[in-house]
């Protein structure tokens, strides 16, 4: 009995304590996906998965929907090491639905990250929610080197975002496309959006804010604007002259939504 009792003495248990990890760790690597999209459908209800393959560590989840949105295939890779610091984080690439591009998301104790974001999202695909009651059309680019956002710290390094959101309803009156691009900053802790463009109709700039509590605010302000152009403004809700139209909403955030 003393050879056994050598193996289980005080100066191995670390040893122990190690083949354990490795075995659980080796256990956890060679799970099945299927268990990562049932995590992921009981944690946001929102979300449905319609299939996955490949193993929890890496692997790719099918057509998946979130809010009625198909976002398409998703493909993932974790990170285990960023488990130590309590943080759950991931490689993602999307394709197939309203999502193309890819990136690493990091999710952490009230906190946010994102990092080599370069997505194409087709916003023509929400059809739950309005923008100040303009059904969504076109496409948003974002790209960021970094975002971060959370209740104690945001932070964004060379990130931006252009949108041809309002392209049709431009054409309609001008015959002209309508681009918006700007940057995504932090002021004073809020993660702030300001875009800007125009064309021979006018010029349009839009101020977005979310603060850590969640709360929203956005202005829309659209300068020398021409007469007929400023007539499709008013019809759907500014306010003020073909000088200086102006149109404001805020709110606790909810949705994709004014």
């Amino acid at each position: 009995m003393k050879p056994v009792a050598a193996v289980f003495a005080h100066e191995n248990r670390p040893l122990w304590f190690a083949g354990a990890a490795v075995f659980l760790c080796a256990s956890v690597a060679t799970a099945p996906a299927s268990l990562l999209a049932s995590a992921v459908g009981a944690s946001v209800p929102q979300a449905q998965i319609g299939g996955a393959n490949g193993t929890v560590w890496r692997g790719t989840l099918e057509d998946v929907y979130v809010n009625d949105i198909r976002l398409g295939r998703i493909n993932y890779r974790l990170a285990p090491l960023h488990a130590l610091t309590g943080k759950l984080a991931a490689d993602l690439s999307a394709d197939g639905g309203a999502l193309t591009g890819k990136g690493r998301i990091a999710v952490g104790p009230g906190a946010y990250s994102i990092g080599d974001l370069s997505v194409r999202f087709n916003l023509a695909s929400i059809r739950r929610y309005t923008f100040f009651g303009v059904p969504y059309q076109g496409e948003a680019i974002v790209r960021a080197k970094k975002i971060s956002f959370g209740s104690r710290r945001c932070a964004a390094v060379d990130a931006s975002l252009s949108t041809n959101m309002l392209d049709g309803l431009s054409r309609q009156w001008s015959q002209e496309p309508l681009t918006l691009e700007g940057p995504i900053e932090c002021p004073e802790g809020s993660l702030s959006l300001s875009l800007s463009g125009g064309n021979r109709a006018g010029r349009l700039t839009l101020s977005a804010a979310v603060t850590p509590q969640m709360a929203y605010s956005i202005t829309v302000t659209a300068a020398s604007v021409r007469p007929e152009f400023g007539v499709m403004l008013r019809s759907i809700g500014f306010e003020g002259d073909d000088a200086q139209l102006m149109l404001k909403a805020a709110g606790q955030l909810k949705g994709i939504s004014s």
